[in-house]
């Protein structure tokens, strides 16, 4: 529910709450909220492989194949998207920003 870090590695864990309780799990035991990272929410698949992770400035979203494979990664931050294609294990990656209308 809750980590300290106090050895004072800056490499090390990020400390990024004060909050009494750092993490929320749904009843699989998978993370729904970081406090640490803010992290506000995590959806999961029906092989509870992550398909989408929320932040207060953005989010990012994952599709996969029946089986599990990963094939996109895709990352929201305001009006800028980035798409990380996965093929066989090679990955390109695509910028582009949102124009509204």
């Amino acid at each position: 529910m809750r980590l300290k870090d106090t050895s004072n590695n800056t490499d090390g864990f990020k400390q990024g709450s004060t909050a009494a309780k750092h993490y929320d799990y749904d009843t699989f035991g998978n993370l729904k909220v970081d406090r640490n990272k803010g992290i506000t929410a995590m959806k999961y698949n029906h092989l509870n492989l992550p398909t989408e992770v929320v932040f207060a400035a953005g989010k990012i979203t994952y599709l996969y194949t029946a089986t599990g494979e990963k094939l996109q990664k895709k990352v929201t931050q305001g009006s800028s998207v980035v798409i990380t294609d996965c093929v066989d294990g090679f990955t390109s990656s695509v910028r582009f920003a949102r124009v509204n209308t």
